[in-house]
């Protein structure tokens, strides 16, 4: 998350009670004959009133396709031809993993390229990187929360296609979105509704908290979904991730609001009002993309245990710390035979040693 991410949202948090207002423009439909969809922005889709998705032409996302064959020079797939499918080294009898970035990244960002090479070194498995970097691209937050229902249409035309021609099951795609990617992932799942997972690292929460399910990541999107909250808080409050408690399993990390380690929101405000806003970003954002960092340390096999809990202040009275009705465990390694609910968990600072280095110096690399 860089400078002008902070200062669009920070704009959106002075403009949000106009923005989704009365006086909002008149619902929009917009149609794209490559994908044989049209889009509205009337309800139920109307968190982002006066923008509709840009085409395919104009976003163009890609998909790179890592294996252990080839970990670092990825092979390009594509819905519209089998060729680049048949000839690549993409192996329906393996899981496949599907990372999809959020808000102002792009599919080689420090954390995203971890997160392939990590998956890859403990499992022998298709990764798929989906690079919406021009749909997902500053200044306008409001036009990528658009672009997300294109770029789920595309991730889901891609499956369909991989199913199509490789007989890859529906069961073995595991998608794995943080932020903005989380409902990407939920709206590709939504279409075909019969993926294996799907994980949501701190889906965004601004104009998606107050909307229903056909416009978030929810439970009914795939067989399991599994949600890691790191910054459930309000945008006024400087929050970016969604509060609402959407998937078979949410996890609550330390309650999901504040990660310990992370600048509290008072330091980061200072900062920008101070003109600093690299480090300001690195303030507010930290929380928000802890989310990654967590699923990442899980892959390596951090476990960690979650203890079925009903709200953040009976955690915080230190009434959730049994496994009497099932703990479950937050990140890779959780499945849908986990028990379903609210977990909430407690981590330090320090606990995570990669790759050679503590959880902030991890949090530094990947940014």
């Amino acid at each position: 998350m860089d400078a002008n991410i902070l200062l669009v949202f920070v704009f959106a948090n002075a403009v949000q009670g106009w923005f989704i207002s009365s006086s909002s423009p008149e619902p929009g439909r917009v149609c794209f004959t490559s994908l044989g969809r049209c889009y509205s922005n009337a309800a139920p889709y109307n968190n982002v009133p006066g923008f509709l998705p840009e085409s395919p032409a104009i976003q163009q996302v890609q998909f790179w396709l890592y294996t252990r064959g080839d970990t670092n020079r990825p092979q390009t797939i594509s819905a519209d031809s089998d060729a680049s499918i048949t000839t690549s080294n993409f192996d329906a009898h393996r899981e496949t993993k599907v990372i999809i970035h959020g808000f102002g990244e792009w599919g080689n960002k420090s954390w995203v390229r971890i997160m392939k090479d990590t998956i890859l070194t403990h499992d022998n498995v298709n990764v798929i990187i989906v690079n919406w970097r021009e749909g997902a691209k500053p200044p306008v937050y409001f036009q990528s929360v658009a672009n997300t229902r294109v770029v789920g249409t595309l991730l889901e035309k891609l499956i369909t296609r991989l199913n199509t021609v490789t007989r890859a099951s529906f069961q073995s795609f595991h998608l794995i979105g943080h932020s903005l990617g989380a409902h990407v992932a939920g709206y590709a799942g939504m279409t075909i509704n019969t993926i294996g997972r799907i994980t949501g690292m701190d889906p965004a929460g601004p104009n998606f908290d107050d909307f229903g399910n056909q416009v978030i990541l929810d439970a009914s999107d795939a067989s399991f979904v599994d949600i890691i909250h790191t910054n459930a808080k309000p945008l006024r409050n400087f929050g970016y991730g969604i509060q609402k408690t959407t998937g078979h399993v949410d996890f609550f990390p330390n309650g999901g609001v504040n990660q310990p380690g992370c600048p509290d929101t008072t330091r980061g405000i200072l900062l920008l009002l101070n003109g600093d806003t690299a480090a300001a970003v690195t303030s507010l954002a930290c929380s928000h993309e802890r989310g990654f960092v967590y699923f990442i340390a899980s892959i390596n096999g951090t476990l960690f245990e979650a203890y079925p809990c009903a709200s953040k202040s009976a955690y915080q009275r230190g009434l959730c710390r049994s496994c009497d009705s099932g703990c479950a465990y937050m990140g890779y390694y959780a499945d849908e035979t986990s028990p379903r609910g609210t977990f909430y968990l407690s981590t330090g600072s320090d606990w995570i040693q990669y790759p050679q280095d503590t959880s902030m110096g991890v949090l530094a690399a990947i940014n």
